[in-house]
């Protein structure tokens, strides 16, 4: 399908105003809703990815997902339909620029900055998560940002078509390689905890203006997501303070089960480190800013952070590193020269010398004390991993710290903390918070039907939702061998997350040894053949006078088959057919007819002609009877007295 054109009207109900974006996968329109008269952004499939019927049926899926993930940071998604050849998504318009082109127009955000935005795309990916739907593709690129520093998340569970740049597996687009989490690149199962991964790599762009890994294809970028430690923030801008150093370094953890385990673990730390890093001496104050200008962009960024991080009223506004700000007219008045007396000019020398001397000594008093509060009452936090909560806030007080418990869910035992905030052994200061991370148990999953998938399928899908898995091979005639007959606990009952389960896998029929049943009457030989787990099957053979027995078996004694399998018997049926004798001489007719098992009585008859002599006139019986019966025929005797 060609692009549309403005005036367009799709499905009846949407005005294309223009095309706004393009993509690998699909075109984004600006249209006009003709039934609610709102604007909408239309995003229209490529035709030649409307062809996969697995792609569509998960476009179609998935977005129906998407369309159920109300919420105010989250792009909302309207409406779903066909037009043409190919499908669309209707989802809310908004006016701004993407994460993306603020981090290429200003470069390294203030650190304030940067936590305020993340927090808000960690906001909506507590909520997709909450109702099971993994992104899988958080990027600067699916954050939308307003004039007042609001995000927008899109394409909350929207599959998107593997094109440069992108990891697949199968056909299936699972994240772009800059962000995406090991286990993505592996191919391997994703969760929540990938997603968090990805947001980590975002608030590393966002702190140094670059991505975290770079290669010259998506190949490499992915290897060095498997295999390479993320480097630290502050190592590319000393403005990163360590604290979030370390948050970056926990979320981007290779495995996954070292990372925050949620995204409210994520969010309670970055809140944490913006109350550690804000109270440092001279740490910025992020408030409205006036317009910025990126040189470029050919649009303004909107203003800095309002109220969340603003200091008291009336104090100067501040902006975060990078941007260009234009003051307003008249801000600055010019300096009027003036000429002062020469003794008004002595006198205002000394008043300014002694100022000068009384500021550095509040300055020397002020050094002083800011290095009581911040580096001379700074204690060592204590280990209290593995302890109980109630212990361990114990021992942080007796320490001079208070704490705050956060209960997640966590393999570790209720109500043992599995992590703290500062790490044991970093210094901090006396009365402030450690956070601590209580275990509230595992949590529980539903178990999946997994019956009839093969093996590595079923691993999969029980490995997918936090379980580990045992496998056990047993016998079973009904389910071929290396599928997956059952699992315990059974499908539908809950487990423990983090729990071992085990996945029985069939080994096909047993083999079982064939009994000898030759020379049995049938029912003997199928009563036997029963008995042992086989199925009978019965052929007759003509000829023989042991009516009923059984002259031959498949597969013979001795051997193996399947449990179940079927055995063939061969039995004497006992009767054969006559054979036609007539026409032949007595020595011919009398040897074919004991040869199929008959007996012979032999008559004479008178004949008229001389070729008849000596040969079969007539037989009885004909057709078939009984092995051993008595045949009677009749040979011509000629008279030659006629």
């Amino acid at each position: 399908m060609s692009a549309f054109q403005p005036g367009t009207m799709v499905d009846g109900r949407y005005k294309i105003v223009q095309r706004i974006g393009s993509g690998g996968m699909a075109d984004v329109y600006l249209s006009e809703d003709q039934h609610l008269g709102r604007r909408v952004a239309l995003k229209v499939m490529h035709e030649r990815f409307a062809q996969d019927k697995q792609f569509v049926e998960r476009f179609e899926r998935e977005a129906q997902a998407a369309a159920g993930l109300q919420h105010q940071h989250i792009v909302s998604v309207f409406d779903r339909g066909e037009v043409g050849n190919t499908y669309y998504i209707a989802m809310e318009y908004l006016q701004g620029r993407s994460l993306k082109d603020v981090i290429n127009a200003m470069g390294a955000l203030d650190p304030k900055l940067a936590v305020h935005l993340a927090l808000q795309i960690l906001a909506a990916a507590k909520f997709a998560h909450s109702r099971g739907i993994v992104h899988r593709d958080l990027k600067p690129q699916n954050v939308m940002i307003d004039d007042d520093w609001n995000v927008k998340v899109a394409d909350f569970g929207i599959a998107h078509n593997p094109v440069a740049g992108d990891v697949t597996q199968t056909g299936q687009m699972i994240g772009t390689a800059q962000y995406i989490s090991p286990e993505q690149a592996q191919g391997k199962p994703v969760s929540a905890v990938s997603d968090l991964y990805s947001i980590g790599a975002v608030l590393f762009e966002m702190l140094t203006g670059r991505v975290p890994f770079d290669a010259e294809s998506s190949v490499a970028i992915a290897l060095k997501h498997i295999n390479e430690p993320p480097p630290r923030p502050g190592a590319v801008n000393p403005a990163v303070p360590p604290v979030l150093d370390r948050v970056v370094d926990r979320a981007m953890a290779k495995s996954p089960v070292e990372r925050y385990a949620s995204a409210d673990e994520f969010t309670a730390a970055l809140e944490n480190a913006k109350k550690d890093f804000s109270a440092q001496p001279g740490a910025t104050e992020i408030r409205t800013a006036p317009t910025m200008v990126a040189a470029g962009a050919g649009a303004a960024a909107g203003a800095a952070l309002g109220s969340a991080f603003a200091s008291s009223p009336g104090a100067p506004p501040t902006v975060p590193v990078g941007q260009a700000v234009i003051p307003p007219t008249g801000a600055v008045p010019p300096m009027q020269p003036s000429v002062l007396p020469e003794e008004a000019a002595r006198k205002r020398k000394r008043r300014r010398n002694w100022l000068i001397a009384a500021g550095v000594l509040a300055a020397l008093v002020l050094a002083g004390a800011l290095w009581v509060v911040l580096v001379g009452s700074k204690s060592t936090v204590p280990n209290v991993v593995g302890r109980s909560a109630g212990d361990a806030r114990a021992k942080l007080a007796e320490a001079g710290f208070r704490s705050q418990v956060f209960e997640q869910q966590n393999k570790a035992p209720v109500g043992e903390v599995f992590g703290q905030s500062p790490d044991a052994g970093e210094k901090a200061r006396k009365g402030s918070t450690v956070i601590l991370n209580v275990s509230s148990g595992p949590g529980q999953v539903e178990m999946p039907d997994v019956s009839g998938l093969s093996r590595d399928e079923a691993t999969t899908k029980l490995e997918g939702i936090g379980l580990s898995v045992k496998i056990k091979k047993e016998f079973d005639s009904d389910v071929p061998r290396g599928k997956a007959i059952r699992t315990t606990p059974l499908a539908g009952e809950k487990a423990d997350r983090g729990s071992e389960v085990d996945l029985y896998i069939s080994k096909g029929a047993e083999q079982i040894a064939v009994p000898e049943v030759t020379g049995l009457d049938l029912e003997d030989a199928r009563t036997r053949l029963e008995k042992d787990g086989f199925s009978v099957e019965v052929t007759e053979k003509d000829g023989s006078d042991d009516e009923g027995k059984v002259l031959k078996q498949t597969p013979s004694a001795g051997g193996k088959a399947d449990d179940g399998s079927t055995v063939t018997l061969t039995v004497a049926s006992g009767s054969n057919d006559v054979p036609d004798v007539t026409g032949l001489s007595e020595q011919d007719a009398t040897a074919e007819l004991e040869d199929a098992g008959f007996r012979v009585d032999v008559t004479q008859t008178e004949v008229s002609d001389l070729e008849d002599d000596g040969k079969v006139a007539n037989q009885d019986p004909t057709g078939r009877a009984k092995v051993g019966t008595t045949v009677s025929i009749e040979v011509g005797l000629y008279n030659s007295a006629d």
